[in-house]
């Protein structure tokens, strides 16, 4: 499933450092990009160097095969927009935890699916930038804006349709020019309204978090040019050990985690549903890894956080099996 041909630059990390509004009103920069955190899979959409024609990869080069109408509606959009790598979001619409987890199991065999598809567009990087980025982070933002007709101005705080087809449709992602100060007063205030569903409100509509970017960044790979704020901390994780107990009166999980980024190990007991218990005992079939996704409320031990299993990550896994593309 990796393309080997794909170009791909070395990927702009999140700082997840900061917890609190006190840290992000002490930003070291004048002003701030503030965009939502969307909550989907983090995909490129990129080129094959050896035909050019435009593909869906993942951060570590996995090429998506989605439905074949999905598929074609975001190739056929991304080939006319220039010599150009795009940033962007995979989500299901309307947004749901179960929903999400449906798509990111079905990125790599062009099933269809029961909802629709939205495409949120980040950032924009020329390929004659890949790995070796000038152009200003605020300046690509600009040109993201004109090529879809519309301006950061006119963008307000809600994603901007670009184009849609069916059930297809691709954003522009909100993004709002703001001092430090105002950025932990937005925190604020979207975290005071999405308490209640542990998710953070962005101009009325609800999400993962917000993003901070220096507007004066060029494209580097790293994690000093953008910011996560989200009331909870997150990782991605290897199970390398699970096991159930049936006591007679209920049935128990527990599973062990390495973390993909830090290597320190976890057990997790909550959140472990029978039937995600069972889809993961399923994926260790499919795919060379396992990776979910881990929620806990402590940065410096993960078990002593409450770590609880999430969903399974997917975007962020390898088939074993070679998926071949039904359009080829």
């Amino acid at each position: 499933m990796k393309n080997l041909n794909a170009l791909l630059p070395k990927p702009q990390e999140l700082n997840e450092g900061i917890r609190n509004p006190e840290q992000i009103a002490g930003i070291p920069r004048g002003t701030l990009m503030i965009e939502p955190k969307f909550d989907g899979s983090f995909i490129y959409v990129t080129r094959d160097r050896t035909n050019g024609k435009s593909i869906l990869c993942t951060k570590d080069g996995n090429q998506l095969n989605l439905e074949p109408r999905v598929q074609g509606a975001l190739i056929s959009h991304f080939q006319k927009q220039g010599d150009n790598l795009f940033e962007v979001e995979l989500e299901p619409a309307p947004w749901s935890e179960g929903a999400k987890t449906k798509l990111n199991a079905n990125l790599y065999n062009g099933a269809a699916l029961p909802f629709d598809i939205r495409v949120v567009v980040h950032d924009i990087l020329p390929f004659s930038e890949i790995n070796a980025g000038t152009t200003p982070a605020l300046v690509r933002y600009n040109k993201l804006c004109r090529l879809a007709g519309t301006s950061l101005e006119q963008n307000g705080k809600k994603p901007y349709v670009w184009a849609k087809d069916g059930n297809v449709s691709i954003c522009i992602s909100p993004c709002v020019l703001v001092s430090p100060a105002e950025a932990a007063n937005l925190f604020n205030q979207g975290w005071d309204q999405g308490k209640p569903e542990k998710r953070v409100y962005f101009e009325g509509d609800s999400y993962e978090g917000l993003v901070a970017i220096d507007p004066n960044s060029p494209h580097k790979g790293g994690r000093s040019n953008k910011w996560k704020f989200k009331p909870f901390h997150s990782i991605d994780a290897r199970i390398t050990s699970h096991s159930c107990r049936d006591t007679g009166k209920v049935t128990t999980y527990t599973m062990e985690a390495v973390d993909i980024k830090q290597g320190e190990t976890v057990k997790i007991f909550t959140g472990i549903s029978p039937e995600i218990y069972a889809e993961i005992v399923e994926a260790e079939k499919n795919y060379q890894e396992t990776i979910v996704e881990i929620e806990a409320l402590a940065l410096k031990s993960l078990n002593h956080g409450n770590p609880t299993l999430k969903s399974i990550r997917y975007d962020k896994m390898e088939p074993r099996v070679k998926v071949e593309d039904p359009c080829l």
